[in-house]
């Protein structure tokens, strides 16, 4: 499966392909095997079936409508409330796949379970694939559930499963708990420091959306990672500074939550000299999302635009759209930015310079 897409007009970043963690990666034992389905019954209120040896999955149905799902798996309890989510009424139980992988290192042990599984009929068949729903929980809680549809004979778009506007409102605050934040963000140093570019997640993908989301609504969060900012392992301040464009950013969330950022402003603005590409890239996007009140980064900004490397020139123009009219220093480096070779910065620069207004 892919996944989600972000608006590359908004947001870019250099590598989404996943790299190797140069620090202490929670190890993934070898997966168990695919479970497929063995058996099922069907009445008009339920869908119940069995997979592998001691699997089952039960569907509570509402006119021919999946609204719940409940699973009994490897002696965990799984479930997902489906009232609340664009899923079409046919469910194809012979394309049904459920997978289970450990997650272990010496500071953490977790489980994960996927369950993936066709939906619609053939009028939602595009370029030979129906609709395909992946439902993805970490240690017994639901941190994935996601739709793709086929774009191309080879690609595929993924949103989320569950509409924001009628879904129920309930608080981060409701469903998680919240951690020490120097010890949360220590755990990022388990995932790589790059989000996945295709739908192929890893277990340490879903450990990287639970951190995330526990991020959210962890008091002292933005303070601890910015000061990851000094650690002397590039991944680590590579994590620091994803992590921080995934609070301020408002695109990690179905309904766009974002926290306000701007208490690491002084370590984003050091972060655009660190001697890592990706690091200065993805501070200034992060700086960006703060807006207006990031205006004192503006110089520092400025110095990416002449850098050999593309991504620093693409992120300062961002940063700089996103700063808006408090930016109109940066107005004459922009305008000379629109004769850059690249295309994308030039893209960039427009809209940043679109974004400030006409200025002196």
């Amino acid at each position: 499966m892919q996944t989600r897409l972000v608006n590359a007009a908004i947001r870019y970043l250099p590598t989404l392909a996943l790299v190797a963690a140069t620090t202490a990666v929670a190890t993934v034992r070898a997966p168990s095997p695919t479970e497929r389905p063995t058996g099922f019954t069907n009445s008009t209120s339920e869908l119940r079936i069995n997979l592998g040896s001691d699997s089952t999955v039960l569907f509570t149905l509402d006119a021919q409508r999946a609204i719940r799902v409940d699973a009994h798996v490897g002696g965990r309890e799984l479930s997902y409330d489906l009232r609340h989510c664009t899923l079409p009424s046919s469910l194809h139980v012979d394309s049904m796949e459920l997978t289970r992988d450990d997650l272990r290192d010496d500071a953490y042990r977790g489980e994960s379970f996927t369950l993936l599984f066709d939906v619609g009929s053939e009028a939602d068949r595009q370029f030979g694939k129906l609709p395909r729903v992946q439902l993805s929980w970490l240690d017994g809680t639901l941190v994935a559930a996601l739709i793709t549809r086929q774009t191309s004979w080879t690609m595929g778009f993924s949103a989320e499963l569950c509409n924001p506007a009628v879904r129920p409102q309930v608080s981060r605050r409701d469903i998680l708990p919240a951690p020490d934040a120097n010890a949360l963000v220590q755990e990022l140093r388990k995932v790589p420091a790059a989000l996945p570019a295709t739908g192929d997640e890893r277990p340490t993908d879903l450990l990287r959306r639970r951190i995330y989301d526990q991020l959210f609504v962890t008091t002292g969060s933005v303070r601890a990672l910015a000061r990851g900012f000094r650690d002397p392992e590039v991944e680590f301040r590579r994590n620091m500074a994803l992590a921080l464009g995934v609070l301020g950013g408002g695109w990690w969330t179905l309904d766009g939550t974002k926290v306000d950022i701007s208490a690491a402003l002084p370590e984003l603005i050091m972060a655009l000299n660190d001697p890592d590409s990706k690091v200065r890239s993805w501070a200034a996007q992060a700086i960006g999302d703060i807006g207006p009140n990031a205006a004192a980064a503006v110089p520092a900004l400025l110095t990416l635009l002449p850098r050999e490397d593309e991504g620093s020139r693409n992120s300062a123009c961002i940063a700089l759209r996103g700063i808006g009219p408090a930016a109109s220093a940066a107005l004459p480096a922009l305008r000379k930015a629109l004769s850059d070779p690249s295309n994308d910065v030039r893209r960039f620069a427009e809209l940043a310079i679109e974004s400030i207004g006409d200025g002196p």
